[in-house]
């Protein structure tokens, strides 16, 4: 998992009030994968208490060929914790990387932190009974239709040997898959999968 996801969030979060209950934008969705963390609740001080969900559909198939298709999601088991707008303009303007630098050193110096791994998962045949897109990115799944499933535990206890390796080449690319994990019918996706494959080709 990269330690980059809501760096990047704080810019566009400071300028919004950390108790505000507007709703983001539902577009917003888009543009990052951990934005359920923020949406009317208040600004995440670190990738450590990220919670974070796959903005992308896919698909989960086993040996008999059986398809469904799957939301990841992962709530974090370390303590929340929060950023005033004060204290993220701050940290924007004099250590933009405490986040990645935090995990980092935690985890050289022989700690771990852990997620928890959930999914939704929708049937071939629940596609032809909704009545919204599950393969528009900017769609939520709803939990009463679509149950979070509890599958798993990720841990993270060491950091990459190799960065351009192990997250520029593997962890870039959504189209660096493991057996039994295939790409939707989600057009972006399968964009993504292509041509973040030729980018860091011609690194």
């Amino acid at each position: 998992m990269s330690a980059y996801g809501s760096a990047s969030l704080l810019t566009f979060l400071a300028t919004r009030s950390p108790l505000t209950l507007e709703p983001l934008p539902k577009s917003f969705h888009l543009h990052s994968s951990v934005s359920p963390c923020f949406c009317a609740l208040t600004i995440s001080s670190s990738v450590l208490c990220d919670v974070s969900y796959s903005c992308h559909t896919f698909a989960l198939v086993n040996a008999q060929g059986e398809r469904n298709y799957v939301k990841f999601h992962w709530k974090c088991k370390q303590p929340k914790r929060q950023l005033t707008q004060e204290q993220c303009e701050k940290i924007q303007g004099v250590d933009p990387d405490y986040s990645k630098r935090e995990l980092f050193e935690l985890l050289e110096e022989g700690g771990e932190v852990k997620w928890v791994m959930e999914i939704q998962v929708m049937t071939p045949e629940d596609l032809t009974t909704i009545d919204f897109d599950p393969f528009d990115v900017t769609k939520v799944w709803p939990r009463t239709q679509f149950a979070m499933q509890e599958v798993g535990v990720l841990t993270l206890n060491r950091n990459p040997e190799d960065y351009h390796r192990d997250v520029e080449q593997a962890a870039f690319s959504p189209g660096s898959l493991v057996p039994g994990i295939e790409l939707s019918p989600d057009t972006l996706l399968q964009w993504r999968a292509f041509f973040y494959r030729y980018a860091r080709r011609s690194d």
